[in-house]
């Protein structure tokens, strides 16, 4: 899978370990990935590329990294374009 990056300070929170697969998830979705622990993501905040395709498992989680299984449909008002860049989600050790 493709990593997630995390803070060092949200991931002591959480017992996360640089190489651990995490759950990142919301409302909309979950997500595994390993996770990367990184002072360059901001504490309070992840970063994740899109990953390959999406690949669900019979559990519902996606596995092959589809970062859209968090996002939503909304438009916005604004520009009449996707609003994915920014994505209110918790994670977890898997």
């Amino acid at each position: 899978p493709v990593d997630v990056f995390i803070n060092p300070a949200d991931a002591a929170k959480r017992k996360i370990k640089a190489g651990d697969t995490v759950r990142v998830f919301n409302d909309r979705g979950v997500i595994e990935r390993k996770a990367k622990v990184s002072e360059r993501v901001p504490a309070g905040v992840i970063a994740m590329h899109q990953g390959p395709w999406r690949k669900l498992g019979t559990d519902g989680v996606d596995r092959g990294g589809g970062v859209n299984t968090l996002t939503t449909d909304t438009i916005d008002r604004v520009g009449g374009a996707a609003t994915y860049n920014s994505v209110l989600v918790e994670v977890k050790k898997a």
